[in-house]
């Protein structure tokens, strides 16, 4: 406060102090009015510009109706401008841009997201209808992506569907197919295998053949702990690529009841999908389905991890086109005897290189019809690989040992390289070829097998069946198949290492085996003790040699009248010992050209023929038979 305060007393400086507050009074009276006035002269400039931002904004406005209506615009023109693409009537203009907006805003927002298909109205009580709620969160998700991917203009999602515990019932298929930009990824993810399922009970009126219909719009599709129940005349999905489907995955699902599961058609990609763990049981027509019409072999690149196929009577893969086919453990069971339902079907003899290609390892399968079988190949080209598997489990009868399980074409064309490594093999396998498939080199190799069928003195013609494509006579098209450290299950037999066929082959290579023999005590033979084994029929027995080195702690005993001969009923002598005594030491090597063609030339007995049998022996004597 600046004003002076009274004195006590009325005096000279009293006087003056009241004067000088007068003054100052007055002189903050003038400086208020001044203020005053000063406000009100800017009042005034504001209400000058609030009025001509009014006045730009009507501008404004009917600038932005003369763009929208036209100066022309009907009253039907007016009206229509409000209503939005579902048929709502805005009461203006603006409201209906302002809900665009507000839409574009949450759609933007949603990328990323992670929505609950209960948000779309779904009910899983098994009884709901859920279609719409599925077509509703697709309408949903052809509005939320994300910036432009590469030169395709590709839009980018991670938008992950999530389907709570409980059964969603589905009457009507083609779910998904409406043609739309190009999106990467989409994630439908349940809660777990037979804890979420999907049933598909197509009403009257569902004339589509698929409950998911995706028509190249999708790379990167995920799904995962779902069970999809459906109906036997329908199928679980079609892709159709023309370049974009491609990448996807399946984790955890299980599949009941379908004609075909997964259908692959188009001209390009639909390529690189994996399957982790899933299962298909029930009445199943076909796994993976690659059909003859309307597809391509740029379709490449299918992995199984560790998935069950237990079904009636299905074909896991079945694909006329494409290929690179990779199998990874697990099991796969057919039930019903049927004629015409391999596991496996590799079609058409002509395809494009780097497509043929079939690998699998680990597999335990279980041929429980008479007539089921792992394989049915007609590939002209690139190769088929069984690495450890398994065909003989409920498989043991002599009924089951004479079923065809495997069949492989070469019908004047190339094969693929054929190749069963480390597996315990049941039934037959059979090789059907033309007369000049001998131009194609065909590679059959088994290697370290046990074949269950050959349950006869290595028989293998109780293991292969060689058929002539239309009774052709010529033989020397007919497959030469190569055994290495091979077995069948007659205590006699020797492991089996042989190109069989190499005979009746016009060009065939083979290589020759060494057969090391001893007493089955680890001495030398002696007239109790004689030893027989097979070699593969049509061996050719090159040289036989036969080692007994001069042993000095070992003296006396009977004349030698040691063998290695046939079982023909007169044997042929491939070699003899004979005279002298065992410590005396012999080296005897015979080299001949001896065809095995008959089951009792390549019954090869070895021992002691002397009629009162050897009374000396010792460790060091062995024979060898070099045969190919």
């Amino acid at each position: 406060m600046r004003y002076r305060p009274p004195s006590n007393r009325w005096d000279e400086q009293f006087e003056i102090d009241y004067e000088q507050n007068l003054k100052d009074i007055e002189k903050d009276i003038l400086g208020t009015e001044t203020s005053v006035s000063k406000a009100q002269i800017d009042a005034t400039k504001a209400l000058s510009d609030s009025n001509a931002a009014v006045q730009k904004a009507s501008n404004t406005q009917a600038q932005v109706d003369a763009l929208v209506i036209g100066s022309n615009t009907s009253p039907a023109e007016t009206v229509q401008a409000r209503i939005d693409e579902t048929g709502k009537t805005f009461e203006t203009l603006k409201a209906h841009l302002d809900d665009k907006g507000k839409k574009i805003k949450e759609l933007n927002q949603s990328v990323g997201d992670i929505v609950n298909l209960e948000k779309f109205g779904a009910v899983g009580d098994n009884s709901a209808d859920n279609t719409n709620a599925f077509k509703d969160f697709f309408e949903y998700y052809k509005k939320a992506y994300g910036p432009s991917v590469g030169a395709s203009n590709n839009r980018s999602t991670s938008l992950v569907l999530t389907l709570p515990p409980g059964v969603f019932k589905i009457t009507s298929g083609s779910l998904f197919n409406e043609p739309i930009v190009r999106r990467i990824g989409l994630t439908i993810k349940g809660s777990g295998r037979g804890t979420t399922t999907v049933v598909y009970e197509p009403n009257a009126m569902d004339a589509s053949p698929y409950l998911f219909d995706l028509d190249d719009f999708i790379i990167g599709l995920t799904m995962e702990d779902i069970t999809f129940v459906g109906h036997i005349s329908k199928s679980f999905m079609c892709s159709t690529s023309r370049g974009g489907n491609q990448l996807f995955n399946w984790r955890n699902c299980s599949w009941n009841n379908w004609d075909n599961t997964h259908v692959l058609e188009g001209t390009n990609n639909n390529s690189e999908m994996t399957w982790h763990e899933c299962t298909w049981n029930g009445l199943i027509n076909r796994g993976l389905y690659i059909p003859e019409a309307n597809s391509s072999d740029q379709f490449l690149n299918y992995d199984f991890y560790s998935c069950n196929f237990e079904v009636q009577n299905g074909t896991f893969i079945e694909a006329w086109k494409g290929g690179c086919f990779r199998v990874f453990n697990g099991s796969v069971i057919q039930i019903s005897d049927t004629a015409d339902k391999p596991f496996y079907k590799l079609r058409g003899a002509s395809h494009w290189r780097g497509t043929e290609h079939f690998y699998n390892v680990g597999t335990r399968y279980e041929h429980r019809g008479g007539n089921s079988q792992l394989i049915d190949s007609e590939w002209g080209g690139g190769s088929i690989t069984f690495d450890s598997i398994n065909t003989h489990t409920n498989d043991d009868s002599q009924t089951a040992w004479a079923k065809i399980r495997a069949t492989f074409r070469s019908l004047n064309t190339l094969m693929p390289i054929i190749t069963f490594r480390d597996c315990t093999l049941g039934g037959k396998h059979k090789y059907i070829y033309g007369n000049a498939t001998y131009t194609k080199d065909p590679i059959v190799n088994y290697e370290r097998c046990h074949m269950v069928a050959i349950r006869d003195s290595n028989n293998i013609d109780q293991f292969l069946v060689m058929e002539a494509d239309n009774g052709h006579l010529l033989q020397g098209g007919i497959i030469v198949v190569n055994f290495k450290n091979c077995r069948g299950s007659d205590s006699q037999d020797i492991l089996i290492n042989t190109a069989y066929n190499k005979n009746k082959n016009s060009r065939a290579v083979s290589s020759r085996t060494e057969v090391f023999l001893k007493g089955n005590d680890g001495q030398s033979f002696s007239q109790q003790g004689k030893r027989t084994i097979n070699l593969p029929l049509g061996s050719i027995i090159r040289k036989v040699e036969m080692y007994s080195p001069v042993r000095s702690d070992i003296t006396g005993g009977r004349t030698l009248d040691f063998r290695v001969q046939t079982n023909e009923a007169t044997p042929t002598i491939l070699a003899q010992k004979l005279g002298g005594q065992l410590g005396d030491g012999f080296y005897i090597t015979q080299s001949m050209f001896f065809v095995c063609d008959t089951h009792e030339k390549r019954k090869i007995t070895v021992g002691d023929y002397n009629s009162l049998g050897l009374d000396r022996k010792h460790g060091d004597m062995f024979i060898v038979i070099e045969y190919s």
